[in-house]
This record gives structure tokens, sequence and C-alpha cells, in this order.
């Protein structure tokens, strides 16, 4: 992977945007922070889907979609919810390639080797990045991690296996991108033996992402810093258990 273009080179190659708009948006995340990707979004140069396709049409990676699916625990327990909700990754599932263990990894933006690199040394695996948009890895984390508490969760790792529920061929399908690697012979449910269709998606982005954006943008802006925010969330968290510090 060694040379690989970053996100805003391979916008501009795909021609989503001109050498005049990516100096705008580097020069707004050099003001503001923010990861290059949802600058350009919220600039307006570029929407998520074509930002998706481009990514996976100039890095030949396949691209996947979440809704309806499932994750082993085991897989899950891989990456540790701060740091999925930090870098928007989250472990799809398990494989031994010629006898190496390799992880498959959801992430919005491919490109970004540090984060693949650091994967790899966290886990001891080869790690293999899928596409797939921010606002789907986003609900994803919430749907998978939201009922469990990040400091209980075991850090050891599984045993290598594919579950029922999540197999390679859902996942990856023919690892094309331009189908849906959802699709295909056994993929219409939502989980072997499960006939139960996906639920519809909404238009409307999920409260959670909203209060992301939220979030990043007050960090961004200086009103308030991470560790501000993660303390709140953690008093907020207690509140809401009735579990108050004493006075």
């Amino acid at each position: 992977m060694a040379g690989r273009m970053k996100l805003g080179e391979i916008a501009q190659r795909a021609g989503l945007i001109d050498e005049m708009q990516l100096n705008a948006a580097l020069g707004e995340q050099k003001k503001w922070g923010g990861r290059l990707g949802l600058v350009l979004i919220r600039m307006g140069y570029v929407t998520e889907n074509d930002l998706v396709q481009a990514l996976a049409g100039q890095l030949d990676l396949p691209v996947a979609t979440l809704d309806g699916k499932k994750i082993p625990q085991s897989v899950l327990d891989l990456v540790p919810y701060e740091y999925a909700d930090d870098h928007t990754c989250l472990p799809l599932f398990l494989k031994n390639e010629e006898g190496v263990d390799t992880l498959y990894i959801a992430m919005d933006d491919p490109s970004n080797l540090a984060v693949l690199d650091d994967l790899a040394f966290r886990t001891g695996m080869r790690v293999k990045p899928v596409v797939v948009a921010t606002s789907e890895i986003c609900e994803a984390i919430d749907r998978f991690y939201r009922n469990l508490d990040p400091s209980s969760r075991p850090q050891a790792r599984p045993t290598l296996e594919l579950s029922e529920d999540t197999r390679e061929e859902e996942i990856l399908g023919v690892a094309s991108r331009d189908t849906n690697p959802f699709e295909g012979d056994g993929a219409e449910s939502t989980a072997a033996g499960n006939d139960t269709p996906p639920p519809a998606r909404s238009d409307e982005p999920s409260t959670r992402l909203v209060l992301h954006a939220l979030a990043q943008i007050m960090i961004e802006k200086g009103v308030m810093t991470r560790d501000e925010f993660q303390r709140r969330i953690e008093l907020l968290r207690a509140c809401d258990e009735g579990d108050l510090p004493e006075d």
C-alpha cells in the first residue's frame, strides 16, 4: 500500500473537484480541523456517494453497505468503541488468507494508511479496507456498540472464524465496486436462516450522526476540547443511570 494516493488527490483525479476547490477545502481543514472528506461534503463540492465510488474506483477496493447486517461480537471486540468512533471505522469479519489472519474493516477513507497500520499493529493481523459511506459507518457504530460499556469490553484476541451471521460473501460478494457486495446467492436475508428483509433506509440522518457532526464542529471551532466533551458525556451518563457523584 506504499505510495497510496490521499483522499484529496483521489477526488481530484476522479474529476469530482478541481485544484482550486481542493486548495479551498485544505484551507478550511487547516483552519477548523476535521477530516478532508467531511470538509469536501460540507462545502458542497462532492456528495457522499460520489466520494465513496471515487475512493473504490481509484484504490480498486470493494464497496459495502451495512444495513441489516450482523457482525460477530468476537470481531467487534478487536476494535474498541472509542477507536471506531474516533476514526470512523468498523471491523467486519475475519479470514485466513494464505495462512495469514486478515481483518476486513469498513472505512470511509481507506487512503488513511496511518489508521490501517495502527489497526494492524493493535490486532496483530493483516488489515484490508472496504469502502463504506460515513453515514452508514456512524449508524452501524451506534447500532453495534451502543449497549456496551467500553470500559468492560474484552481485549483478548478472538478465535479466527467466520460467523453464520456475517459471511465473507455477504460482505464482499464478488468484490466488485460496481455491485452491492451484500447482494447475491443467500444474501437476501439479514443473516443465515433469517428471512426478515433489512429495514428500509431513511433519507434523514440519524440523531447520533447529527450530534456527532455538531460535536465535531464545536471541537473544531474551539468551543470545547475533546476531553471536555468526553467528560460531559460521562456526567450525563451518570445522571441518566442515577449514579451521581456525592458532593
